[in-house]
């Protein structure tokens, strides 16, 4: 379904829907919502897939996000970066592994906590969290260019005001 055809008494529809006609209501709405649940099975896809961000080593949103956060935010840590992330500090400590023994990543303990490391980038893992930033202001900018083909400033305020709005409600769930 496209969003544009989406007739405006649909989400009216959704909302008077009633629980005791399951299946008028649940067609109704997922007939509604399929573009989103697309969306976010596309957008999985591409969170996973692996770029090359300038060294010849494919490496994932996630992973690349993570070293951009070491270099943003010297001295962070695994639990800093897992809750960020929304991952497992066990997860987290394997990306940092391989950066470390990429010479990507330092890890100092902490010294007011021993059990704590702090991490800091190297200047070749600088290097590459350059060559990240320089890619995501290329596509994040013809992302917004297509954007601006098809929709309003508005429209787009909106769409980033209820993205959100949704990330905040599955996480209360």
């Amino acid at each position: 379904m496209n969003i544009n055809n989406l007739p405006s008494d649909n989400i009216e529809n959704i909302i008077k829907c009633q629980q005791n006609d399951i299946e008028s209501s649940y067609k109704t709405m997922n007939d509604s919502f399929d573009e989103l649940y697309e969306f976010i099975l596309v957008f999985y896809d591409y969170l996973y897939t692996k770029h090359n961000y300038g060294d010849g080593i494919p490496r994932t949103m996630i992973e690349i996000h993570i070293l951009t956060e070491i270099n943003d935010n010297p001295g962070t840590t695994i639990t800093n970066l897992a809750r960020k992330w929304h991952r497992t500090t066990s997860a987290v400590s394997q990306i940092i592994k391989n950066y470390v023994n990429l010479g990507l990543v330092t890890r100092s303990r902490n010294k007011k906590d021993g059990k704590i490391n702090n991490l800091f980038i190297t200047k070749k893992g600088k290097e590459l969290v350059n060559n990240h930033k320089k890619y995501d202001i290329e596509h994040i900018n013809d992302l917004i260019n297509t954007f601006l083909e098809q929709s309003s400033v508005e429209e787009i305020k909106s769409f980033f005001k209820l993205v959100s709005i949704f990330k905040n409600y599955l996480l209360e769930e």
